[in-house]
């Protein structure tokens, strides 16, 4: 039975909704941008200066994949799209001090972004002609 895949715009429209609900963030309105030619909705939570606790969990990207804040009055950054059929989420911390000359550096990494465009192609069966 193959999976069951849902509407890519529910998926990210469920996301963007998760990230809204984590406690003691404040969430951006999302907005549009660009990642390699692909439609991609932005979001920005915001820390304040004093958490609840020492280490705050964001949340696991995959088995193992957690995301931590690494301190408070920390700004999360979040690109939420589907390309090539794949879905995918792009992250990045910085704080207000982050020097401009590293969020040019960030800028740069989001612009050499690039996907493959090719689909896995399917292995034939065993024994078919």
């Amino acid at each position: 039975m193959r999976p069951r895949r849902t509407n890519p715009k529910d998926w990210i429209h469920g996301r963007r909704s998760a990230l809204g609900e984590i406690p003691n963030a404040t969430a951006t309105k999302p907005v549009q941008k660009t990642i390699a030619g692909h439609t991609a909705t932005y979001v920005e939570l915001a820390f304040p200066a004093s958490l609840p606790c020492e280490k705050f969990y964001l949340w696991q990207d995959s088995p193992g994949g957690d995301w931590w804040l690494n301190g408070p009055n920390q700004l999360v950054q979040v690109w939420i799209l589907e390309a090539g059929g794949q879905r995918v989420t792009l992250s990045a911390l910085s704080y207000p001090t982050t020097p401009e000359a590293a969020k040019a550096e960030l800028q740069g990494i989001l612009d050499s972004i690039m996907f493959d465009a090719t689909a896995p192609q399917s292995s034939p069966t065993p024994g078919a002609s």
